[in-house]
């Protein structure tokens, strides 16, 4: 079971649209790049001291880096990104040579680390498919050749969100072709959706992400 479904498990009991609701809600620190507006905070660091005692420091090649390091952060393609190990590792030795304060490296976490949505792209099909599997489809359904030119579905009820269906129609060579799709089905009333004239009865199929409650006619 996947971190999201177990997260989405853990939450068993409590309606649907909560836990998506919840889901999308929580969030997770992550350390990054510093750039933008955060690079005046790292003006506020260089002159709490790190900037004269890196000035006042013998020269080595770990302050010649991290020199080079903090004068580059404007620059994008340069940067100061502490999620890079090399980065992180200098960083690192500054503090084991003295030349960074434990307070300074604190700081620069600090304001390299973000809160970012721990689930960005759970959407209300992930959380039925662990609490109400039942009400998924995603399967194709065929209809026998016809030479109808109107896609009907009359819609009972309202499926778990907004949704759609996608219909196709069979080519001579076998293969499956996009003919016409139904959109914004929510509301139980009828829906229409024009069929290309093809000459001669094919063979049609359509699919919805959601199981739906409603007959399918083509006319």
């Amino acid at each position: 079971m996947s971190g999201l479904s177990e997260a989405i498990e853990a939450k068993r009991g409590l309606p649907v649209s909560q836990i998506l609701e919840e889901l999308k809600a929580e969030t997770i620190d992550v350390v990054g790049p510093i750039e933008g507006k955060d690079l005046r905070d790292v003006v506020t660091v260089l002159c709490s001291g790190l900037d004269y005692r890196l000035s006042q420091a013998p020269d080595s090649p770990l302050k010649s880096a991290l020199v080079r390091a903090f004068n580059s952060m404007s620059i994008a393609e340069f940067g100061f990104n502490l999620a890079d190990p090399v980065v992180a590792s200098m960083l690192d030795a500054g503090v084991e040579a003295g030349l960074v304060d434990v307070n300074e490296r604190l700081w620069f976490y600090g304001i390299a680390t973000k809160q970012v949505p721990k689930y960005p792209n759970v959407e209300l099909r992930d959380v039925l498919a662990v609490i109400e599997p039942e009400k998924l489809d995603g399967t194709w359904h065929e209809i026998e050749e016809t030479s109808g030119q109107s896609f009907q579905l009359q819609l009972n009820t309202r499926p778990p969100e907004t949704t759609h269906i996608v219909v196709q129609w069979q080519g001579v060579d076998g293969e499956w072709y996009h003919a016409t799709a139904l959109h914004g089905l929510l509301a139980p009333v009828q829906y229409r959706a024009q069929l290309p004239f093809y000459g001669v009865p094919r063979k049609l199929r359509w699919r919805c992400e959601y199981l739906l409650d409603g007959q399918v006619m083509v006319a």
